[in-house]
């Protein structure tokens, strides 16, 4: 069927290509029309791929911010005892990212409700003031 929509389409255009070439014209036309196509998409998904790595790269900023400086923030201090040292975050939040834990376990921490040691090696305290071997963070 395609074969005989394309001699009647070589008729009606009165090529004057024979039919093969007509064909390999035809065919190579269409292909360059998806290629072209292909390539818009592709400069679309990337214009959006980049906008996204921009929004997350902007909340990711904005996030951090946050646990940095929030007004009712408390400092939190992480005893590490199988190396004796110590960290000190500015918000239970910035503790729980460096810890991969919730914010509420660090909350249950600080709040005396759970008063093990946090994976068998954190001492986690509310904490300000400066002592040797703390690193600020």
């Amino acid at each position: 069927m395609q074969n005989a929509w394309l001699k009647r389409l070589h008729r009606s255009r009165q090529s004057t290509l024979e039919l093969g070439e007509f064909y390999v014209e035809y065919f190579l036309e269409k292909l360059v029309k998806v290629e072209l196509r292909i390539f818009r998409l592709q400069k679309e998904l990337d214009a959006l791929q980049a906008r996204k790595s921009k929004n997350m790269t902007a909340k990711l900023d904005s996030s951090v911010n946050t646990l940095n400086s929030t007004l009712t923030s408390k400092s939190v201090t992480v005893l590490d005892i199988t190396t004796g040292l110590g960290e000190r975050y500015p918000s239970a939040r910035a503790a729980a990212l460096a810890l991969q834990t919730s914010h509420s376990t660090i909350m249950n921490k600080l709040k005396n409700k759970n008063t093990k040691v946090y994976k068998g090696r954190y001492v986690i305290k509310e904490g300000s003031g400066s002592c040797p071997g703390f690193i600020e963070h």
